[in-house]
């Protein structure tokens, strides 16, 4: 899925190895760099539910729910250095396979697993799927402190099947080729992934959804239109710039986002005080005191692309008294959010505040739920300077989530 995970393994741990050489320098890791990954499934033994005797170096001929013995199992993890014979030879040879056994060495990544003997892997992409056997693992440490591993394995007495595995199974993961040598962890449960893939579906639509509806092509900034008039945020502007909140990296209608006005030397102390900068800092003390009323100003700068407009364009300001244009006060923010938010209160039955539940619970520290999620189907049902504020609000909510979810689960096994 786009944002957890790529397919395309070799162009990605290539790219991995060329950013990891302009930042460690003498790295003995880099004799492996010419070595080709290879996707498998690798079976980690699961120290905590396993029973088995490490020191007496137990040896099993098959695998089965009464050895003692439990794996987690990892789909796509990477081997790093796999002899091309091995996989020609499986790929190819009916019998040889069969007959004759294999060894080698191969290398793990990283910040990935910590291997031990006893471990076992097959190969996805043959036909012929033989169980290998880690018959030995040694660390060497890279200079940031990190190990990387070299594993020797050998074709192992048991048989593949696919049932048996499944019962000696203790979790499943799924490895995430991205995430290695970032803060992000590369191994991750996989009901987690799935959960993650599906808030990454909201986002992704969300983004779209913003784009299509408030950016506006005739002054190259999102707006939204208030009575007679259309109205220009530049506070919301400085809150998706800061957060990178309305492209992603596989977005093919990327739109460049800049401020169209110029900002007042007091900009960054009133920004201070918005609830975009509360929600940055998750800091719930001081949303009750954020800035909250907003009034309009005629846009009359001649060196913006506003002013060659013949309709009327406005700009936000917030807690001014000064405004006396009839369009001045604009409805932004609902002071219900703002009391939702301190008293820790989510809306379960009021329909028109369910899309608050959302940031209601970032701020407080609460699980987001699928019925919160849900929330968002009826996102064309609500105002659109609700939306307006709203959906950058979310968006970053859900993208710290997704943040802290992966980060949370670094020591998963």
């Amino acid at each position: 899925m786009s944002g957890f995970s790529n397919t395309t393994y070799t162009d990605t741990v290539e790219s991995l190895i060329s950013g990891m050489k302009e930042k460690i320098s003498a790295n003995p890791y880099y004799k492996w760099s010419d070595k080709a990954p290879t996707p498998v499934t690798y079976l980690n033994i699961n120290k905590y539910k396993s029973t088995l005797d490490e020191a007496a170096k137990i040896t099993f001929s098959e695998i089965s729910s009464i050895s003692g013995i439990y794996w987690n199992r990892i789909n796509n993890f990477m081997l790093y250095g796999i002899d091309s014979q091995v996989q020609l030879t499986l790929s190819n040879d009916d019998f040889g396979a069969e007959t004759q056994a294999i060894e080698g060495d191969a290398f793990i990544l990283p910040g990935t697993i910590t291997p031990y003997a006893g471990d076992l892997f097959f190969i996805n992409h043959v036909d012929e799927k033989l169980i290998f056997e880690i018959i030995d693992a040694t660390p060497d440490t890279l200079e940031n402190g990190s190990n990387i591993y070299k594993i020797q394995y050998k074709t192992s007495a048991v048989k593949y099947d696919e049932d048996t595995i499944k019962n000696i199974t203790a979790d499943t993961y799924d490895f995430i080729v991205d995430n290695v040598g970032t803060n992000y962890n590369s191994v991750m449960k996989s009901e987690v992934m799935t959960t993650l893939e599906k808030v990454y579906e909201y986002i992704i639509k969300l983004q779209r959804y913003y784009k299509d509806v408030f950016y506006n092509q005739r002054v190259q900034a999102f707006t939204y239109k208030y009575l007679e008039g259309n109205f220009y945020d530049p506070y919301m502007v400085e809150f998706i710039l800061n957060n990178d909140l309305i492209n992603n990296t596989n977005d093919m209608d990327y739109l460049y986002i800049c401020h169209q006005t110029t900002l007042e030397p007091t900009f960054s102390l009133k920004y201070m005080r918005t609830l975009f900068y509360a929600l940055e800092n998750n800091d719930k003390n001081s949303v009750p005191k954020c800035s909250i009323t907003a009034f309009g100003y005629a846009i009359t700068g001649i060196n913006t692309t506003f002013y060659t407009r013949i309709e009327n364009y406005f700009e936000i300001k917030y807690d001014d008294p000064y405004s006396t244009t009839i369009l001045s006060r604009v409805p932004c923010i609902s002071q219900e959010l703002i009391t939702a938010i301190k008293d820790n209160t989510v809306f379960k039955h009021k329909k028109e505040c369910l899309i608050y539940n959302i940031i209601i619970k970032y701020f407080n520290n609460l699980e987001i739920t699928q019925e919160d999620l849900n929330a968002l189907f009826d996102i064309d049902s609500y105002d659109s300077i609700v939306l307006f504020y709203m959906i950058p609000c979310i968006l970053y909510c859900l993208k710290k989530h997704v943040s802290e979810v992966m980060t949370k689960n670094t020591k998963n096994i």
